[in-house]
C-alpha cells in the first residue's frame, strides 16, 4: 500500500477501497514549511523505505505541472483510484480547512453529501484541483459498492438470528450443544488472515457455529441464570440501538434516547414513591451497586473526590451473608478494601437481622470508623430473601447512613399488585439499583441506577470536560455525561420503554405475579414429595425462585448423611 506523507501541510487521509470510505480520517494543522514554496513528501511502499520527492510551486508553470504529477500518484489515465490509502496535502488554507471540519461529528456523514460545503472548498484548494475530485468520486463510488453488498451480510444475519431464536424454534433445539473449551476453540474459525478476507459464506458459516454452540435462553428447559429468553419489543429496541450507534454522552448525539431515558427514569423514580428520580443505565447490576456507593462516599465527605481516601478514617459497608459479591468487589475496586465489608447474618427467609446491624454499627463507631452505609437486598441471588426495609430505613436514620436497595433481582415487585409488601419502605432508600433483565425480559444487560439526590451524580463525578459539554446551543442540563462514571454509554433506556410502551405496567404485574404464584404453586407440591427437599420451606418461599435437592433413594432414612453428601453427587450430575 503506497502513501504520501507530509510533515509540514495540513493532512486529510481517506481509506478507501476494502474500507468503508472516509472511515477513519484527521485533519493535522498547517504549518509554515520551513523549505519556503518547497513541499516535501515521502511516498511509502508498504514497509521499506520511502523514496522522497519535492513540488515546485514557485511559479505558475512549475505549480501546473507540480499538480499533474501530484495527481499521477493517485490517480491513473482512466481516473481510477491506484492507493489503498491517500493523503492529499494541502498548503495555506490548512488552519481553514480543520476550523470548517469542526461541524461534522464524523467524516463518514460527509462522504454521503458530496454538495456539502467542505466538499465545495477541497475542490478549491489549488494543489488538489481535478485531481481529488477526480479521485475522490472514483474512490467513494467503488467504496459504496462494495459497502451496499456488505449489507447482505446484516441482512442475512438478521434473517439467521430471527429463524433461530424464535421460542419454537428454540425448544426443538437442545438448550446448549456443549463443547469444552479446547474442543470449541478448534471448531469455531478463529483464523484472522492480514493477507485474506474472509468472503460472505464464511462470515454466515462462523454466525451459524456462534448460535449452534451458544445457550439457547430461551428455551423452556433454560434455567441455569435469573435472565431469560429475550422479549421481542426489547429485541426491537436493540437494533434500533444498534443502528443510530453513538453515544449517550450528550443530548446532540443521542437527542431521542436522551429524552427516553430521561422520562424512563422519572417513571421508576416515581414508582418507588419519590418526588421524582435520577440516575443513569449502566453496564451491569454490579455497576449499578458501585454509583450507590459512590454517592454515598461523596454525601459523606465531598473533599474524598479531590483529596482521596488517604486520610480518612475507614468506612463501613454493612451488608448480609446473603448479599451478592459485587458488594465486596466494589469496596476492593472502589479503594475501601474488601474488609470495610461487614457481612451480617440472616434469619431462616435469608433477610438482615436488624439487632445485629444496630449492635454492628456501634462496635465500629466505638473503634473510631465511620459506618457509611447499609447495603440491603430485595431479591437475595440464591434463595430470594428480601431485607426488612422499614426497619433498616429507621435504623439509617437515626444513625445517618446512606441506605441502597439492590433490587437487581427483586425490583420486579414494584409492578406487583400480590407481593408488592416485600419491598415495603423502599421508598425511604437513598438510592436503588435494578436489573431489567432479570425476570422482566429485557435483553442482556439492561441495569439501571435510580437516586432520590438531585444533583448529586453530577456533584460526585463531574470533571468538567469542556471539548464535551460547554458552549451548548440548548439546554446543557440534557447532557448525562458528566454526571456519569462513564463517557461512551449506550442508550439502554430504550429496551425498557419500548417494553413498557407495548406491555402496559398492568401487564408486567400481572406477568409477574402469575410468576411468582406459579414459583410457590410449584414449591408447596415439592415441598410434600419426598423424592424432594425443599431448602426453604414452602411458606418461606417469596420469589420466582424455588430452591430444592432431590433425594436419593439410599439418603431418605438418613437426613443427617444426606446434606453432607448432596454437593458432590450434584457435581457428578453435571458431568
Amino acid at each position: 500500500m503506497k502513501r504520501i506523507y507530509t510533515p509540514d501541510a495540513a493532512l486529510l487521509t481517506m481509506l478507501c477501497h476494502d474500507q468503508p470510505p472516509l472511515a477513519n480520517c484527521a485533519f493535522l494543522p498547517y504549518s509554515e514549511s520551513s523549505r519556503g514554496s518547497w513541499l516535501t513528501a515521502a511516498v511509502g511502499h508498504g514497509q521499506s523505505p520511502p523514496s522522497l520527492l519535492q513540488f515546485d510551486l514557485s511559479s505558475p508553470a512549475s505549480k501546473a505541472e507540480t499538480m499533474k504529477e501530484f495527481g499521477a500518484w493517485f490517480v491513473d489515465e482512466a481516473g481510477k483510484c491506484n492507493y489503498s490509502a491517500i493523503t492529499l496535502i494541502t498548503q495555506g488554507d490548512g488552519i481553514k480547512l480543520m476550523k470548517e471540519k469542526v461541524a461534522y461529528s464524523s467524516l463518514k456523514n460527509v462522504v454521503s453529501d458530496f454538495n456539502s460545503g467542505i466538499f465545495d472548498y477541497l475542490q478549491r484548494i489549488p494543489i488538489v484541483g481535478q485531481y481529488f475530485t477526480r479521485a475522490l468520486n472514483e474512490c467513494s463510488k467503488t467504496q459504496r459498492e462494495n459497502y451496499e453488498k456488505e449489507w447482505n451480510t446484516v441482512e442475512a444475519a438478521f434473517n439467521l438470528v430471527v429463524q433461530q431464536m424464535r421460542p419454537k424454534s428454540q425448544a426443538e433445539q437442545k438448550v446448549v450443544n456443549f463443547m469444552q473449551p479446547e474442543n470449541l476453540k478448534e471448531r469455531l474459525d478463529l483464523q484472522i488472515s492480514s493477507d485474506r478476507a474472509a468472503d460472505d459464506n464464511e462470515i454466515m458459516n462462523l454466525a451459524r457455529d456462534i448460535l449452534n454452540f451458544s445457550v439457547k435462553s430461551g428455551h423452556p428447559f433454560f434455567m441455569n441464570t435469573l435472565s431469560h429468553g429475550t422479549d421481542p419489543y426489547g429485541y426491537a429496541a436493540v437494533l434500533l440501538e444498534e443502528a443510530i450507534n453513538n453515544n449517550m454522552v450528550t443530548f446532540e448525539m443521542m437527542p431521542s434516547l436522551t429524552i427516553i431515558e430521561n422520562h424512563v427514569i422519572d417513571v421508576f423514580g416515581k414508582l418507588i414513591g419519590w418526588e421524582r428520580g435520577y440516575g443513569t443505565f449502566c453496564p451491569g447490576g454490579s455497576y449499578s451497586g458501585m454509583y450507590g456507593i459512590s454517592l454515598a462516599r461523596h454525601n459523606r465527605d465531598p473533599n474524598i473526590k479531590h483529596s482521596g481516601m488517604f486520610g480518612s478514617k475507614r468506612f463501613i459497608i454493612f451488608a448480609t451473608d446473603m448479599s451478592h459479591f459485587s458488594v465486596t468487589k466494589a469496596a476492593a475496586f472502589m479503594g475501601f478494601g474488601t474488609s470495610s465489608v461487614v457481612k451480617l447474618p440472616t434469619d431462616d427467609n435469608g433477610g438482615m437481622i436488624v439487632s445485629e446491624l444496630i449492635k454492628s454499627i456501634e462496635k465500629f463507631e466505638s473503634e473510631g470508623c465511620i459506618p457509611l452505609m447499609v447495603w440491603c437486598t430485595s431479591g437475595t441471588t440464591v434463595l430470594n430473601g428480601y431485607d426488612p426495609l422499614e426497619s433498616v430505613a429507621d435504623i439509617c436514620k437515626k444513625y445517618g447512613l446512606w441506605l441502597h436497595v439492590d433490587a437487581a433481582l427483586g425490583g420486579w415487585a414494584l409492578f406487583s399488585r400480590e407481593h408488592r409488601s416485600l419491598i415495603s419502605g423502599i421508598e425511604r432508600a437513598d438510592s436503588v439499583s435494578w436489573c431489567w433483565h432479570k425476570i422482566l425480559g429485557a435483553p442482556f444487560q439492561t441495569s439501571l441506577f435510580l437516586t432520590n439526590h438531585k444533583d448529586l451524580m453530577m456533584e460526585s463525578h463531574s470533571c468538567d470536560a469542556k471539548y464535551l459539554f460547554a458552549d451548548k446551543y440548548y439546554d446543557s442540563s440534557f447532557d448525562s455525561g458528566d454526571a456519569s462514571a462513564q463517557c461512551g454509554r449506550k442508550g439502554d433506556a430504550l429496551k425498557v420503554f419500548l417494553i413498557l410502551k407495548a406491555r402496559g405496567t398492568d401487564y408486567l404485574g400481572e406477568l409477574v405475579d402469575q410468576t411468582v404464584n406459579s414459583a410457590q404453586s410449584f414449591a408447596s407440591k415439592i415441598g410434600k414429595d419426598p423424592n424432594f427437599k425443599l431448602v426453604l420451606n414452602d411458606k418461606q418461599n417469596q420469589g420466582t425462585t424455588v430452591c430444592f435437592w432431590v433425594v436419593p433413594p439410599s439418603f431418605k432414612s438418613n437426613e443427617k448423611d444426606f446434606t453432607n453428601h448432596i454437593a458432590p453427587m450434584t457435581r457428578e450430575i453435571k458431568k
